[in-house]
């Protein structure tokens, strides 16, 4: 891979806890070299690795280092410190709300994943707190957050409301008092993104991960890997360095990760191709050490490299241009392996209806399917507007 610029591939030896002599020592030969700092700073900002190159420079005593970029680094820093401590004090109480009314949850990214990956809750910027729940709990865990403040993103009716659990995978709650995003999950990603992932087997596989000397039941780091795979590469395409990073740390730290569970789950549920490049960007980017039967098997999908490119192009992007939704559309069916699951995914995508297309035209409950043969126009009005470049 062509780095391009030093800004770049300053930003990746920054972008993970796992220090070498070698690595530091060209992360100061780099900064002492002509760094865009600005650059460098709105790249780290945009890919959530600020806490990392704050640690990472911090290390090599911010040697040349502008004393303005110092400053700036360190005000932020202590500003993400701040902020995840009173998300952190926030996921204790709901915790103990949800336990205190007989509602299991699973917490997972947000604090969890700091402590466990990166073995400190202020190494890693996250800005919603998320919760696997039982299906059968969600409208009851709803009722709960409305009852102690909290607001839903959307107020849909029952008919709709019956879909939308069918068919999606979370419902987001507003504190909108402290700036508080709280996520319940009864699924890792949507159904229409055809991963057929066993969301059940995550209750049957949790561990304890001790988060400011409190004791939390979160996933298994076998499962963790998988759900940051269909989340970060599935559903956001690996739109963020830092989500390589979480998966780089993950692997990294978990020395006996049970690689054979992880890749009989990823078959089963035909996201081999999604797990491998996440793998492949983490070793390329990052460093991170994947088993040698990993690597081979990483290799021997000639799909791989191309994807693992257009990803790299994405997050050294020169502009704020994201891609739109037909491109992403290809790329998903790309990261498939199986025929299948592409058939399956156009199917679902082109009929399963939205919030989206519910909010343009409200349908009596009796005419609700209906919304499913309006849906395919809607989306070829809209991908024909963005192909025409009128957004």
């Amino acid at each position: 891979m062509i780095i391009g610029h030093p800004e770049n591939e300053l930003l990746l030896c920054c972008a993970t806890t796992f220090g070498s002599p070698e690595r530091l020592s060209r992360i100061k030969k780099l900064a002492q070299g002509e760094i865009d700092w600005s650059h460098l700073i709105r790249m780290a900002r945009r890919n959530g690795v600020m806490p990392l190159l704050y640690w990472n420079l911090k290390t090599i005593e911010f040697g040349s280092v502008p004393e303005g970029v110092v400053k700036e680094l360190s005000d932020e820093h202590r500003i993400n410190i701040i902020r995840n401590l009173l998300f952190t004090r926030r996921l204790f109480q709901l915790l103990d709300l949800f336990q205190s009314n007989n509602i299991s949850v699973i917490p997972y990214k947000g604090p969890t994943l700091s402590t466990l990956a990166y073995g400190d809750i202020a190494l890693r910027h996250f800005a919603d707190l998320d919760f696997i729940v039982h299906k059968h709990d969600v409208l009851k865990a709803k009722r709960l957050l409305l009852s102690v403040g909290y607001r839903t993103e959307y107020a849909l009716p029952p008919d709709q409301e019956t879909t939308y659990l069918e068919h999606e995978c979370e419902y987001n709650f507003f504190d909108d008092e402290r700036k508080i995003l709280v996520e319940l999950h009864w699924d890792v990603v949507q159904k229409y993104l055809s991963c057929h992932f066993d969301v059940n087997k995550l209750w049957e596989e949790l561990k304890p991960v001790s988060v400011l000397d409190r004791q939390v039941m979160t996933v298994s780091p076998e499962q963790l890997l998988l759900i940051l795979c269909l989340h970060h590469g599935a559903k956001h395409q690996w739109g963020s360095l830092g989500w390589i990073c979480d998966c780089a740390q993950l692997v990294g730290v978990c020395n006996n990760l049970d690689w054979d569970s992880v890749l009989d789950q990823a078959f089963r549920s035909g996201i081999e191709r999604i797990l491998f490049l996440g793998l492949s960007l983490a070793k390329d980017m990052l460093g991170a050490n994947i088993p040698n039967e990993i690597d081979k098997r990483l290799m021997n999908d000639r799909a791989i490299p191309p994807l693992a490119e257009e990803v790299k192009k994405q997050i050294f992007r020169t502009t704020d241009n994201l891609p739109g939704e037909s491109e992403r559309f290809v790329l998903y069916l790309r990261m498939r392996e199986r025929f299948t699951d592409k058939v399956q995914y156009c199917f679902r995508r082109l009929f399963t209806t939205t919030q989206g297309d519910w909010s343009l035209l409200r349908l009596p409950a009796p005419l609700f399917p209906l919304y499913r043969f309006l849906r395919p126009f809607r989306l070829v009005k809209k991908f024909g507007r963005q192909a025409l470049g009128l957004g």
